[in-house]
C-alpha cells in the first residue's frame, strides 16, 4: 500500500499554482498523489462557497454562458487541504482539484461522452499574483 506523502501534496500545489500546462498537473495528481493512502484520508464534502463560485465563473467562461452545475461529488484530504471530485457542467463530466489553503485549483471538462478532448480552466478565489505564494 502506498503511503500518503505530504511533500508530494505540497509539490502538487506548487505545480497547480504556477501551471501553464494543466494536463501535466492533472497527470501528476493521478500518477503521484492519488494513491491508497490519499484515498483513505478522504472525507465527503459539500462544495465550499469559494470553490462553487470559482467553478461557476470558470464554467461560464469555458462554455460561453452561465453553465448548469450539478451532481457535485467532492472529497477532501483535510491535512493536505486538497479537495477533489467530479460534477456535471451542462451535462458534461468535469473533474475538480482545489487547494483550499491557496484558493486555487483547476477544472477539467470532458467535451462529450467518450471524447478524449478536455477543456482545462484555472480556478481561483484570490488575485492571481497571490495564488503563486505557497507557505
Amino acid at each position: 500500500m502506498a503511503a500518503f506523502d505530504l511533500e508530494i501534496a505540497l509539490e502538487f500545489k506548487r505545480k497547480l499554482a504556477s501551471a501553464k500546462d494543466f494536463a501535466s498537473v492533472m497527470n501528476f495528481f493521478f500518477e503521484k498523489l492519488l494513491n491508497r493512502g490519499f484515498i483513505e484520508r478522504c472525507r465527503p464534502l459539500d462544495p465550499p462557497e469559494s470553490l462553487s463560485s470559482a467553478v461557476a465563473r470558470a464554467a461560464a467562461s469555458a462554455r460561453g454562458h452561465a453553465a448548469k452545475l450539478s451532481d457535485w461529488r467532492l472529497m477532501e484530504v483535510p491535512e493536505a487541504r486538497i479537495i477533489h471530485g467530479v460534477l456535471g457542467v451542462d451535462g458534461l463530466l468535469a473533474t475538480i482539484v482545489w487547494a483550499a489553503d491557496i484558493q486555487t485549483g483547476m477544472l477539467a471538462i470532458a467535451q462529450g461522452p467518450g471524447s478524449s478532448e478536455v477543456l482545462f480552466s484555472r480556478l481561483s478565489a484570490v488575485p492571481a499574483q497571490a495564488a503563486g505564494q505557497i507557505n
